[in-house]
């Protein structure tokens, strides 16, 4: 009877190579379940996060006294109406003045930052008038302006300040 004393090759056993692929795969799973539930914890803590955020902001919100409101605004468009009949704006600095002053008006009436919109954003809006005045006007900050224009841009920012509800 022959013998041998070469040491047994276990890494060429298919066996080994099976238990190896096995404990693989369930580690595998093992950390695919793991992550999986720690990612569904982090979505849930996001959500309620933003949800406490949300309800924050909303307790935070102060009702906007609208009369009060119209009377800052329409007292800001005198001053720059009193600003280019004195000389102290030029016509295109006007403009860009009312623009902003309206703006300013709409962002805290309507609830909406209206700096951050565009016109097409503000024309979904429902009121025609807004979308309106800021379309005119926003040509009149780029370009040069007559008298008259002004004048119109002044009714129309005093119209829609005054008509807001």
């Amino acid at each position: 009877m022959k013998y041998s004393v070469e040491p047994y090759k276990g890494m060429t056993d298919r066996l080994f190579w099976l238990f190896i692929l096995i404990a693989a795969a369930v580690a595998a799973v093992f950390l695919f379940v793991l992550f999986s539930k720690l990612h569904k914890k982090v979505l849930q803590l996001k959500k309620e996060r933003m949800e406490e955020l949300k309800k924050k902001l909303a307790s935070e919100k102060k009702p906007v006294n609208i009369p009060a409101l119209k009377d800052i605004t329409l007292k800001k468009l005198r001053r720059l109406q009193f600003d280019l009949e004195n000389g102290g704006l030029t016509p295109r600095d006007t403009c860009i003045g009312i623009s902003s002053v309206v703006r300013d008006f709409l962002t805290e009436a309507a609830g909406r930052n209206v700096d951050c919109q565009a016109l097409y954003e503000i024309k979904q809006w429902n009121r025609p008038e807004v979308a309106e005045f800021i379309e005119e006007l926003y040509g009149s900050e780029f370009a040069g302006v007559s008298g008259g224009d002004i004048r119109k841009y002044f009714n129309d920012a005093w119209r829609l300040v005054t008509v807001w509800r």
